[in-house]
């Protein structure tokens, strides 16, 4: 009887592991499902100013870039982080993305009332949804201006060179997170982008990131990465800094949710 009783216990418990890991399956299949429905970032070309971005999530739901260009050789770009773990959150993402890209165009002379104008769009669609930290910058070519709101965003670094060499800076929160139960207040703020500066946002993820000996990248390694670049195209100054994100991580099975964003002056 004994031995009946082990093997029934043993017998159940594979089932609910076996089931558990068919529900975590059936959420990830839908996470990848919602998220397929994300747009790819525009193709932005603009004379003095070059742009790339990565952003990828795997089977979770966290980030979105998105790249869009303006009239009047101008283009905006928005960083978003979410919370993960649900398949609300990747809803949320795709929708997020409709309603910044429908505002764009019309608000972008104003990005305070245009993510004020998203949250309470959001807020229409019910409460509960998880609060998202948003980057979103106008850049007019001609200017040498990016005009931005931080609304609870990772901030982004701005290295600049300086005659007595490089300057690691941070656009800080000009406002909270998107959510539905906060009074929205977001200041929109400025920065010129000159010649030999470097700007990188990243989502949390990226220096939260740790390797097998749990060690995370860290903020420190991101301005090591970059303090010392070398003049070269936004696509190739990326993929450096990824690679070696990449190369800190080691080979995990899987990368974490991750967001890159780099904004290089042209001379």
């Amino acid at each position: 009887m004994t031995l009946l009783r082990e093997s029934a216990a043993s017998a159940s418990r594979l089932a609910e592991r076996s089931a558990a890991a068919a529900r975590q399956e059936a959420r990830a299949a839908s996470v990848r499902l919602a998220l397929s429905a994300l747009q790819p970032p525009e193709e932005v070309a603009l004379p003095d100013l070059d742009c790339a971005g990565i952003a990828e999530n795997g089977a979770h739901c966290r980030v979105f870039l998105d790249m869009v260009s303006l009239p009047g050789r101008a283009a905006a770009f928005a960083a978003v982080e979410m919370d993960s773990g649900f398949e609300e959150a990747a809803v949320r993402l795709v929708l997020l993305q409709a309603l910044l890209r429908s505002r764009m165009r019309a608000y972008h002379e104003d990005l305070a009332e245009l993510a004020e104008s998203t949250r309470r769009a959001l807020a229409g669609g019910g409460a509960g949804w998880p609060p998202a930290r948003l980057f979103l910058a106008r850049y007019r070519s001609g200017t040498r201006r990016l005009h931005y709101i931080n609304a609870g965003f990772f901030p982004p670094f701005l290295f600049r060179r300086t005659a007595d060499g490089a300057e690691a800076l941070r656009l800080k929160h000009t406002g909270p997170p998107l959510d539905a139960e906060t009074v929205f207040r977001c200041e929109e703020a400025e920065i010129e982008l000159a010649p030999g500066d470097l700007l990188l946002a990243v989502s949390s993820t990226v220096p939260a990131a740790e390797n097998s000996g749990g060690e995370a990248w860290g903020d420190a390694s991101i301005i090591e990465t970059l303090a010392g670049w070398r003049p070269d195209s936004a696509r190739n100054l990326l993929e450096e800094t990824f690679s070696a994100w990449k190369q800190h991580l080691g080979a995990p099975a899987q990368l974490p949710p991750h967001l890159f964003l780099l904004l290089r002056p042209r001379p």
